[in-house]
């Protein structure tokens, strides 16, 4: 039973990175089985019930929901009950929840963000200058702009004549720390990524609707729906080769500024599951930045990656370069391509799921 030590570095960028796998907390391990978050941790009262997978993103949630850390609500001791706030925050969930039951039928439509906007203290004076109209759309298709984006890397006859793709990377977090990466891609639907941790690799793999993960020597759990939709976000190859086929709910959103670049925004959902925002360079056309949300037990919690260093690699071009990032403090991480092969053989053991432990290399 575990009592929510720090976060281990290394799975924070790993779990950044291939989008649906928030981050574990070092120590812990995958469970066997399924648990609720009462099974799995100490001294969990309200979200007692929550499957135990759910409850680091909630509590990652709350911090970027509030701008503060864990400390604000804990001790380093995580399961005591000695600050008061710990006491508030559990009654501002049971309000936010019943709130939702009553007025908005369960959906989240109020949550703690709803007031909060990132200050631990609300506000409830609007400033003078709050209103800003928004711009008018790009005045463009969606689906105009996706096919744009597609020609902008090679075309999709170039993207189907990648038939795999392996990758080594480097992963560095906000403090300079690095992790060694890789990541494999096999067309039409596998892909894995390995983060070569100190105390065991991290691993997350998928096969078309199934996929998993195992942190270091712990049994291998299934991912969740969300999970799995979001994981495909970081694989370029697939991501992109896919993309149109797996939006719904296309359209446009108000032109917006990435950097010192004008994008066009498109806005959809992705496999009917993950709701996305996708920026296209006005010019080139090519995708400088994605903002996904995965649900949590109290609401959407954001990512976002930015694509930079576009480099041709045998007709296609891809971004060497990403940088991610969540609201949270210390949710800041960059990965850069090392070394990147293509057509090459990809034996389908890399994306089957393990039944014996896996040491570390």
């Amino acid at each position: 039973m575990n009592t929510l030590p720090k976060q281990a570095l290394v799975v924070w960028v790993f779990a950044v990175v291939i989008g649906g796998v928030f981050a574990q907390f070092s120590g812990a391990q995958a469970p066997a089985a399924p648990q609720t978050a009462a099974q799995a941790f100490r001294n969990v009262v309200v979200l007692k019930d929550l499957p135990s997978e759910q409850l680091v993103p909630t509590m990652q949630y709350f911090e970027a929901a509030l701008g503060v850390g864990c400390n604000h609500c804990h001790l380093l001791a995580r399961d005591l009950d000695d600050k008061r706030e710990k006491a508030v925050a559990r009654q501002m969930i049971l309000m936010v929840a019943e709130i939702n039951k009553n007025s908005f039928g369960g959906r989240h439509e109020v949550t703690c963000y709803t007031c909060h906007r990132g200050s631990a203290k609300p506000v409830g004076i609007p400033p003078a200058d709050a209103f800003r109209p928004q711009e008018p759309g790009a005045g463009r298709e969606a689906e105009g702009l996706l096919d744009k984006y597609l020609l902008s890397l090679g075309g999709m006859d170039a993207l189907q004549k990648i038939s795999s793709r392996v990758v080594k990377a480097t992963a560095t977090d906000f403090a300079g720390r690095k992790v060694a990466m890789e990541y494999f891609s096999k067309s039409p639907d596998k892909g894995t990524i390995i983060a070569h941790a100190p105390n065991g690799d991290i691993v997350q793999a998928y096969t078309g609707n199934t996929g998993w993960l195992r942190i270091a020597a712990g049994q291998p759990r299934d991912l969740r729906g969300d999970e799995l939709a979001a994981a495909r976000i970081g694989d370029q190859l697939l991501f992109a080769a896919r993309l149109k086929p797996s939006l719904t709910d296309l359209r446009t959103g108000p032109a917006e500024k990435v950097g010192d670049r004008e994008t066009n925004v498109v806005l959809g959902t992705l496999y009917n599951r993950v709701p996305l925002k996708l920026y296209f360079d006005k010019t080139s056309g090519t995708l400088h930045r994605i903002v996904y949300y995965v649900e949590t037990a109290v609401g959407p919690l954001p990512a976002q990656m930015d694509f930079s260093d576009y480099r041709d690699a045998d007709g296609v071009k891809l971004a060497y370069r990403w940088t991610i990032s969540r609201p949270q403090a210390q949710g800041l991480q960059t990965l850069q391509i090392d070394q990147l092969q293509q057509n090459v053989p990809v034996e389908d053991s890399r994306f089957a799921r393990p039944g014996a432990p896996m040491a570390s290399r």
